[in-house]
C-alpha cells in the first residue's frame, strides 16, 4: 500500500513538477519521550501550489491542512474566509447577527463569511468570476474551504509574505489526485 507522501510525491512526478517535501522532528518529550513531527509538501503546478502541512504539536486550524493556493493581488494584512452555510447557521439565531454580508442575496445565502477588512472583501466580491470561484471551490468536496491569507504559508517559498488565496480542507491532507486536480483547475 502506498504511503499518502510517495502517493502524492508521484502524482507531483507525473504531473512535471518538483516536490517539496520535509519533516522536521520537535525534540522528545518527557516521560514518554514521544517525538512529534513538523511535515509539509507542496508543489506547484501552472501559477498554483498544492500544499499540505501537518503538525502533530499544534491543535486548532492551523495544525493541519491541505489544498491548493494561488497569489492574488490583495494586501497581505488582508484576510477573509468563506465557508458553506449550514443547518446550524440557520437554526443559530445569534450567529446570523454576526458575519459579514456581501449584498448579494443569491450568494450571501450560500456563504458564511468571515473578514477583517468588509470594504475591500465587498468590492473584491463585486466580480462575479470571484462569486463563481468560492461556489464552486465550497461545493468541490466535504468540509472544503476558501481563505484569503487565512493560513501561515512561511514554508513555501514562493508565497512568504505574499497575498494569496486557497482553496482548501482542515483536518486532513488531500490524498485523491483527481480532487487535486479538481482544485487546481478551480484557481487557474
Amino acid at each position: 500500500m502506498e504511503t499518502t507522501i510517495s502517493l502524492l510525491k508521484n502524482h507531483a512526478r507525473r504531473i512535471g513538477s518538483e516536490v517539496n517535501y520535509k519533516e522536521i522532528p520537535y525534540p522528545p518529550t518527557p516521560p514518554t519521550n514521544e517525538t512529534y513531527h513538523r511535515r509539509y509538501l507542496y508543489f506547484k503546478y501552472g501559477s498554483a501550489f498544492f500544499v499540505c502541512y501537518a503538525d502533530s504539536k499544534e491543535l486548532g486550524p492551523q495544525g493541519v491542512f491541505s489544498g491548493v493556493f494561488k497569489i492574488l493581488d490583495v494586501p497581505s494584512s488582508f484576510n477573509a474566509e468563506f465557508r458553506k452555510r449550514d443547518i446550524l447557521d440557520k437554526l443559530n439565531v445569534f450567529q446570523s447577527k454576526s458575519g459579514f454580508k456581501s449584498g448579494i442575496p443569491s450568494f450571501d445565502s450560500k456563504v458564511r463569511i468571515k473578514t477583517n477588512d468588509k470594504a475591500l472583501l465587498k468590492r473584491f466580491l463585486q466580480e462575479r468570476n470571484m462569486q463563481n470561484l468560492i461556489l464552486v471551490g465550497l461545493n468541490s468536496g466535504d468540509a472544503m474551504l476558501i481563505g484569503i491569507n487565512m493560513l501561515d504559508m512561511g514554508f513555501v517559498a514562493e508565497l512568504k509574505g505574499k497575498a494569496f488565496i486557497g482553496v482548501y480542507t482542515q483536518m486532513t491532507w488531500i490524498e485523491d489526485t483527481n480532487m487535486i486536480e479538481k482544485l487546481f483547475k478551480i484557481l487557474d
